[in-house]
């Protein structure tokens, strides 16, 4: 089943790095009772951030936690469908009667 769930997200396959990450994943839900964030799994997963964002693109954590069949790791924001990005000036603009 991650073969398909991957194939969903966008990564075409499964190496042995992405195994790594999900291997882990798995087995920190099991010890803790939660997924890592990114900072842990770059920290002590034996794959470096930069390598986690270049295999999971979409969010490392958030991702891989889905290919692990595992919720979400704690501190991991899932946007809402209709959120702006941050970076739009609509976030930025004050929403104050009387300011422009």
């Amino acid at each position: 089943m991650a073969p398909q769930i991957a194939s969903a997200e966008g990564i075409a396959e499964l190496t042995d790095r992405h195994w790594q990450v999900i291997k882990f994943m798995r087995h920190e839900y099991e010890a803790k009772g939660t997924g890592p964030t990114v900072r842990v799994l770059g920290k002590t997963s034996g794959v470096s951030v930069k390598e986690l964002y270049q295999l999971f693109p979409k969010g490392p954590a958030k991702v891989a936690a889905k290919i692990a069949g595992i919720p979400k790791p704690r501190g991991c924001i899932w946007p809402r469908r209709d959120a702006s990005p941050w970076w739009t000036a609509s976030w930025r603009r004050p929403c104050w009667p009387g300011w422009s």
